[in-house]
């Protein structure tokens, strides 16, 4: 893709929190950074939406928004990529939500198993 074209796209990057006490980092351009607002927004009045990204390099991927209870929250596995950070907070979604993102996938036609 062009340049002038690929400025045009959606862009953001989602850096995540390494380990503990660490940042994390949504960076984009402005179509990019309102199309995933537009996506909270949505997720906040109806409990999940999704925004089309693209990386810098033109692949495009889903930014899937959802809206959790506290106590769904609870059972949610850390977010660490540090392998030594993920390894001590190892665990899989819980199967509400798992269950969720398959019903939700099938229904947006994407058919994905989580």
């Amino acid at each position: 893709m062009t340049d002038r074209i690929l400025r045009q796209l959606p862009q953001v990057h989602l850096y995540g929190q390494p380990s503990w006490h660490e940042d994390a980092f949504v960076i984009g351009n402005r179509t990019g950074l309102e199309a995933l607002r537009s996506a909270i927004d949505k997720a906040l009045r109806s409990g999940a939406d999704e925004a089309l990204a693209f990386a810098i390099d033109g692949e495009g991927y889903g930014i899937k928004v959802i809206e959790l209870r506290d106590a769904i929250m609870d059972e949610m596995p850390l977010p660490y990529t540090d392998p030594d950070a993920a390894e001590m907070t190892r665990r899989p979604w819980p199967d509400v939500v798992r269950e969720f993102l398959r019903e939700w996938s099938i229904s947006r036609g994407i058919g994905k198993d989580f």
